[in-house]
């Protein structure tokens, strides 16, 4: 399948939506709190696996009903067609003071009930 330009300006507005939903939230322990309510769990450190990442991936399968592949770091979030190497870039955006400061809450493992 092609993308187009318009595909990715459709996804990286999705992505802006998928991350407002935690950026929105007055802190980083109402992030987690919001995470643990969807029963959202993730592993410290671990791009793929980042809780994070996990909750990207279920809320792009919702919208879209596509799988994707997402990676996190300190910074942003990209969001890839699943394959075993990085295919075909759906989206990427970087991401707000509050979804950061949650991640490297999360990677500093302050919210054990995230870890999975």
């Amino acid at each position: 399948m092609l993308y187009t330009d318009s595909d990715m300006a459709e996804g990286k507005a999705r992505l802006r939506a998928i991350l407002a939903e935690l950026e929105e939230l007055p802190s980083a322990g109402h992030v987690a709190a919001h995470l643990i309510a969807l029963g959202v769990k993730g592993e410290c450190a671990e791009a793929h696996h980042c809780v994070v990442s996990v909750f990207v991936a279920r809320r792009w399968r919702e919208a879209t009903g596509q799988s994707s592949f997402v990676v996190t770091d300190s910074t942003g979030v990209i969001v890839y067609t699943p394959a075993d190497t990085y295919t075909t870039l759906l989206a990427e955006e970087e991401v707000g003071p509050r979804v950061r400061e949650f991640m490297h809450r999360f990677d500093t493992e302050k919210y054990p009930a995230l870890i999975a």
